[in-house]
């Protein structure tokens, strides 16, 4: 499966229902149209016109005009191919066999495999007809040219999902919020946490849909360049990883000790400092200062303080690494 075929899956596996009865009726309309306007026209199999826009809207926006591209160019090559083929070989099961062994290797190659079925079926036409006309040759073209002209101009208006990424960024905000209390709150307590999984489960869950709905966006225009919002996601997708860390950090330590007492307060203002907007550089400030403050803090006297001392280190190593994540998202924007 192809990066595109990857991205596409995801897509439309991440579409409400309606946004997918959208896509519907929009498409059925689309496919009416097609094979109006191809009947109106008084074209041989004009069913045909209506099939090729099918395909052509179920590509995505942002890369349908360079497949429609690739399925013109490969239009014009069968043509080309299979006129040359039955005029030398006549019109035989043979010659049409010959046609496929030299034209799918064509496709593969310049990685135009999106032109074969439906170029396979308008030579099947001409297969049909047992002759190579002018007419025959228009005909197809003019298929062709309808179904992937109606597909474009369809696809001209597309759903505007901004509103609803904006929310689920708050939504996300506010549970990673949530979840950074909750951790502040158990390293006061014998740092013990306990049903964190469902609040990660939906961490991961709004995180998956964010990214989703940012892929729908970015495939929503033509021209338009937009990856903020998928790199947001995937800039708290990164985080989301680090909190599972502190997680498992944090439930190895069993007894409230002053550098505990010290990571929670800066654990609750970090999760009060979560938004879109924060550049996480004041964060990190403080924390290289509590890093001193480990430092030169006494050393433990027991191998259980040891053990502790370990694990709250390790702690505030997470919680650098979950600023540095947003730090570098920062950066990453101010140089593009």
């Amino acid at each position: 499966m192809t990066t595109a075929s990857r991205i596409g899956f995801m897509i439309i596996g991440g579409e409400s229902m309606p946004s997918i009865f959208y896509r519907t009726i929009k498409i059925t309309v689309g496919v009416i149209a097609a094979i109006f306007l191809a009947e109106r026209l008084q074209l041989d199999f004009a069913l045909s016109a209506g099939v090729i826009t099918l395909l052509s809207m179920m590509d995505m926006k942002r890369q349908s005009l360079g497949i429609a591209l690739k399925r013109i160019v490969a239009a014009l090559l069968a043509l080309i191919i299979s006129a040359v083929l039955f005029k030398l070989f006549h019109f035989s099961l043979w010659s049409f066999g010959l046609f496929l062994l030299i034209y799918i290797p064509i496709l593969l190659k310049f990685n135009a495999s999106v032109g074969l079925v439906v170029n396979t079926v308008l030579i099947s036409h001409i297969y049909s007809l047992s002759e190579i006309t002018v007419g025959g040759l228009l005909n197809e073209v003019y298929l062709m040219l309808i179904g992937i002209s109606i597909a474009l101009i369809f696809n001209l208006h597309m759903p505007n999902s901004e509103e609803e990424i904006i929310k689920l960024q708050r939504t996300l905000e506010e549970q990673i919020q949530s979840f950074l209390r909750s951790m502040s709150f158990n390293l006061k307590n014998h740092c013990e946490i306990n049903g964190h999984y469902v609040t990660l489960m939906d961490l991961k869950q709004t995180i998956d849909e964010g990214i989703n709905k940012a892929l729908v966006f970015i495939n929503s225009f033509y021209f338009k360049e937009n990856r903020y919002y998928l790199l947001y996601f995937e800039m708290r997708k990164h985080q989301y990883g680090r909190l599972r860390y502190m997680q498992e950090h944090c439930n190895a330590i069993f007894i409230t000790q002053e550098q505990a007492s010290i990571l929670s307060d800066f654990t609750l203002q970090l999760s009060q400092d979560i938004h879109e907007f924060n550049t996480g550089e004041t964060a990190l400030n403080v924390l290289e200062e509590l890093r001193v403050y480990f430092k030169d803090s006494d050393l433990p006297k027991t191998r259980e303080e040891f053990e502790n001392r370990a694990s709250l280190y390790q702690y505030l190593n997470d919680l650098e690494e979950f600023i540095l994540i947003k730090i570098r998202f920062v950066q990453a924007l101010e140089r593009n």
